[in-house]
């Protein structure tokens, strides 16, 4: 019986240390930016909205999943427990971008509303705003 429950136990440690390992992987690459990734694409935010607004099957196949450098004015910032997240302001009030900073990433001085910012993420979407994750500060 002890040999029995010595291979038990051996195998389910083994188990045990493949999930640990294979959930490490999955949540500590959620958890990273685009900081050192170099943008694919670099656009202003009114260019961005209109090919979203235009045709937005066409704007998905360029932008999604893709590292965008956008630049704008700072609309609004909103903080929650785990992201934070920069709004910055379209042409109208009803669109703009949205981006979703992962914390512990901290928020530059000069991000005030009304301020102009350049910021990098990942496209994954657009929601009446265009949405950006895993976002970065470009300087």
């Amino acid at each position: 019986m002890s040999r029995k429950f010595t291979i038990l136990l051996t195998g389910t440690l083994v188990l045990v240390i493949i999930a640990f390992f294979a959930w490490q992987r999955v949540f500590r690459e959620s958890e990273t930016s685009v900081a050192l990734e170099k943008p694919e694409i670099i656009i202003d935010l009114p260019d961005l909205l209109d090919s979203f607004q235009m045709n937005e099957d066409s704007a998905n196949s360029m932008f999604l999943g893709k590292v965008i450098q956008v630049s704008g004015e700072i609309y609004d910032i909103t903080e929650d427990s785990a992201t934070y997240s920069v709004y910055l302001k379209g042409q109208n009030d009803l669109t703009g971008v949205m981006c979703v900073f992962n914390k512990p990433s901290s928020l530059p001085a000069s991000a005030v509303a009304g301020a102009k910012a350049r910021i990098k993420g990942i496209c994954s979407g657009y929601l009446l705003d265009v949405i950006l994750n895993k976002c970065a500060w470009v300087d």
